[in-house]
């Protein structure tokens, strides 16, 4: 039999990973986000254009943009350590359980980092506004 025309039959819980690993997955994935941000785009600008949304004020997007700002600055090397984290203990843990606790414990650590984060973010938006001229 030929693999191309009849590919080997695996486990649906398996999927997600050959996904992952193929670059038309991460090509679909951005096109359709893309299409979506641009859809909403469009959306907000034909309802503003007709007056049944009001425009934020410039305050409030500048203070949006700097709580995205800060918590993707302060996310990165987070992001960084994660990834080393993870390739250290692949490569040194082998007893399965070990290594799924310790995974299982990190991302535990890494969404509270991540809430912290995103709480230093807004409160750096809160003292923007409050210092932000009238």
């Amino acid at each position: 039999m030929n693999n191309k025309r009849y590919p080997v039959k695996q486990s649906p819980w398996r999927w997600p990973a050959a996904w992952f690993r193929d670059q038309n997955f991460w090509r679909e994935v951005t096109a359709r986000a893309l299409s979506g941000l641009i859809v909403i785009l469009v959306g907000y600008v034909v309802l503003a254009a007709n007056g049944l949304l009001g425009l934020p004020s410039p305050v409030k997007m500048i203070s949006a943009l700097l709580v995205v700002g800060v918590a993707a600055l302060l996310m990165w090397p987070l992001v960084k350590l994660s990834q080393s984290v993870i390739g250290i203990v692949r490569r040194k843990v082998r007893t399965i359980w070990l290594r799924i606790a310790l995974l299982t414990a990190w991302s535990a650590a890494f969404l509270l980092m991540l809430t912290y984060i995103w709480l230093i973010a807004q409160a750096v938006a809160l003292w923007a506004l409050k210092n932000a001229p009238e």
